[in-house]
């Protein structure tokens, strides 16, 4: 397999997780191969050696290629209902900036999570990057988070074995420094292939399990905890001279990407809003519409990447819902309708212009309840959030490319036409 064609059959047919990604400097890129998380294999050179892989037709030549832009995108598929990682660099479009970046089941806390309604992990899930953090560098999945400013890396316990949790063996990084009992420093790697490498990284350190290696915030630098935290985007993009980033999925879920230093490209419906805080991701909004049923809010909303639900005041919810046959079942913790009920757009006006979520991001139509009916992707702000009273979970970043502006202090949001056209992750094995 020696083109990037071969290789795009290769992932359409053989229903394994594919992600392919380049790393650059300038205007040249290199590519690697990695197989799971302990199989590593060197960039130039053809591998035939695929048995991790389950799977002995793949044969990757590694190539020296140009492309201006750090680039990736991740695919989701199923082998047999079991899953495999690779990334693979090289083989990008030419015209995005895209970290490694993937959907997972979110991370969850405290007891009142236990009463709500949580998406299964193929279907409806938070997004993550990947980092190289240590010397040598050690990989891991951090959640992308706009309601955080600090980079978190989760520690593995000290002499307590192989953990059975994501997190980072301090112990074998000859770079790694405890700073305080909260706070700690290392390297963080661009490439490790080519020495790109970003050090005295600090970050706050936990030993908490998560089913994450860590988190990086990407809210404004004043949400971090710890006022000698290093901020992500300006240690791990050395070249971030327009401060800006956008994030969107596909639009039937399976895949993610975000861009640093690149915006969505816009046109004449893009929407175009000030930031309204330094802290949180945040726009005001004057109403909310769905159907029928129009209320004022004069409010403002939060965008929060780790949230799989858009969040308002209770009030709001039972008047929302209260014609369209949307009910709140306790048994499953959710909001639920029928189905096959053909369900408005729910909009917010902003001075911008009209965000529009469809019914087909805020209904979870991939598994129905065992009631036949499906989930609302609403919940009630104060019940289940973290302080806002309205807030956009990932369903925006499916509808929208949303980009991010520190420069400017602006929101941009840009119809999303990002389709997934080599895997569907939501086939059940």
């Amino acid at each position: 397999m020696e083109t990037e064609s071969d290789f795009f059959q290769f992932v359409a047919t053989s229903r394994i997780m594919i992600t392919i990604s380049t790393s650059c400097r300038g205007w040249s890129c290199w590519c690697f191969l990695r197989l799971g998380p302990h199989v590593d294999l060197h960039p130039h050179t053809k591998f035939k050696n695929c048995q991790h892989a389950r799977n002995p037709k793949l044969v990757l030549t590694g190539t020296r290629t140009r492309y201006y832009k750090r680039t990736s995108v991740s695919y989701r598929s199923y082998n047999n209902g079991q899953q495999f990682d690779r990334i693979v660099n090289g083989l990008p479009p030419p015209n995005s900036l895209k970290a490694n970046i993937r959907r997972h089941l979110p991370e969850r806390y405290g007891s009142r999570a236990q009463n709500h309604f949580h998406h299964d992990p193929k279907d409806f899930n938070v997004l993550d990057i990947v980092v190289k953090v240590g010397t040598p560098p050690q990989y891991g999945a951090a959640v992308v988070d706009t309601t955080s400013g600090d980079i978190e890396i989760t520690l593995c316990p000290v002499g307590a074995g192989k953990p059975t949790y994501p997190c980072f063996n301090s112990s074998q990084s000859s770079s790694f420094v405890q700073k305080t009992s909260n706070t700690a420093s290392d390297s963080f790697w661009e490439d490790e292939d080519l020495g790109f490498v970003v050090p005295n990284v600090t970050f706050i350190s936990r030993d908490h399990k998560t089913q994450f290696f860590g988190r990086v915030g990407l809210g404004w630098p004043s949400l971090r905890k710890y006022p000698g935290d290093t901020f992500f985007p300006d240690t791990s993009y050395d070249k971030w001279t327009r401060e800006t980033f956008s994030i969107s999925t596909g639009l039937l879920g399976c895949e993610a990407q975000i861009d640093f230093d690149a915006t969505c490209e816009p046109n004449k419906k893009t929407i175009y809003l000030p930031a309204t805080s330094r802290a949180y991701w945040q726009f005001a909004i004057k109403q909310v519409h769905l159907g029928s049923v129009k209320l004022p809010i004069n409010g403002q909303a939060v965008i929060a990447t780790n949230k799989e639900y858009i969040g308002m005041p209770k009030k709001f919810l039972d008047q929302l819902t209260s014609l369209h046959g949307i009910t709140w079942e306790a048994d499953y913790g959710a909001y639920t309708v029928d189905c096959n009920q053909k369900l408005p757009n729910l909009d917010f006006v902003t001075d911008g212009g009209v965000i529009t979520i469809r019914p087909k991001q805020y209904v979870y139509v991939w598994e129905p309840l065992s009631n036949g009916r499906c989930v609302v992707n609403f919940e009630d702000s104060k019940a289940f959030g973290f302080g806002p009273e309205w807030y956009f979970g990932i369903q925006i970043v499916a509808d929208y490319c949303v980009a991010f502006d520190f420069k400017k202090a602006q929101i941009t949001l840009t119809e999303n036409f990002q389709e997934c056209d080599v895997c569907d992750c939501h086939k059940k094995q």
